[in-house]
C-alpha cells in the first residue's frame, strides 16, 4: 500500500460532508463496501494528519430499539486546497463504490493556522463551492 502524503505547514482545513445516495439513505442500508472496509482505507489518511476527524451522521434521532437511520458522512479533511482535498476523498472506496453523492458534497474551507483564521480566510470564505447552499 502507498504511503499517504505528509500534511504540511501550507495546508487548510476542509469541513467536507459528502451525503450517501438516497437509495442508501431511504433503505436503511449498510453500506457495501462495509464501514470496517472503508475505515482500513482511512486510517492511514488519520494517522498522517490529513483526515484528524471523521464519521457518520443520522437523518434522524433513532427512537428506542431501532437501528439508526445513517445520512451521510462528516469529516474534517487537509489538503493545499479544496480541489486537493476532493481528489483524496474521492479516491475513497466510498465513492467508487457509489456510496457518497458526490452531486451533494459540501465542502468548507478552514483557513490556516491553530485557532485563529489565516489571512483573509474562513469558513467558506475563497473557496468555490463554500456556500451551505450547496450541501442539497
Amino acid at each position: 500500500m502507498q504511503s499517504p502524503p505528509r500534511l504540511l505547514p501550507s495546508h487548510k482545513r476542509q469541513l467536507c460532508i459528502p451525503a450517501w445516495k438516497s437509495h442508501i439513505q431511504l433503505h436503511g442500508l449498510t453500506p457495501s463496501p462495509t464501514p470496517s472496509e472503508h475505515l482500513e482505507k482511512v486510517l492511514p489518511l488519520a494517522d498522517a494528519g490529513l483526515v484528524p476527524f471523521g464519521g457518520a451522521f443520522l437523518s434522524e434521532l433513532p427512537k428506542e430499539g431501532e437501528a439508526p437511520k445513517l445520512a451521510g458522512s462528516a469529516m474534517i479533511a487537509v489538503g493545499e486546497s479544496r480541489e486537493e482535498v476532493v481528489e483524496m476523498l474521492k479516491k475513497d472506496v466510498y465513492t467508487r463504490e457509489g456510496v457518497w453523492d458526490w452531486d451533494k458534497v459540501g465542502c468548507l474551507s478552514r483557513g490556516k493556522g491553530e485557532g485563529g483564521r489565516g489571512e483573509g480566510e474562513g469558513m467558506g470564505e475563497g473557496e468555490e463551492g463554500g456556500e451551505l447552499g450547496d450541501w442539497g
